[in-house]
């Protein structure tokens, strides 16, 4: 990065990032799939996924009040 910087700038660097940012994000969503939806992944590892014990619930605290 910092050669795309010393030959193009700061600037170029910037949006060249996020246009890497950009593509992956893109990419993400194209290629994700939710576990219980995919047909990559068996029986054996949704099981595997959902035997996980459920979050703990936390306790809600009240917001101060300021004075």
């Amino acid at each position: 990065m910092t050669e795309l910087t010393d030959l193009l700038g700061w600037r170029a660097a910037f949006v060249v990032l996020g246009a890497l940012g950009l593509v992956w994000l893109v990419a993400w969503f194209w290629l994700y799939e939710v576990p219980e939806w995919s047909r990559r992944v068996s029986a054996a590892e949704r099981a595997h996924i959902h035997r996980d014990p459920p979050a703990p619930e936390m306790e809600r605290l009240p917001w101060p009040r300021w004075r």
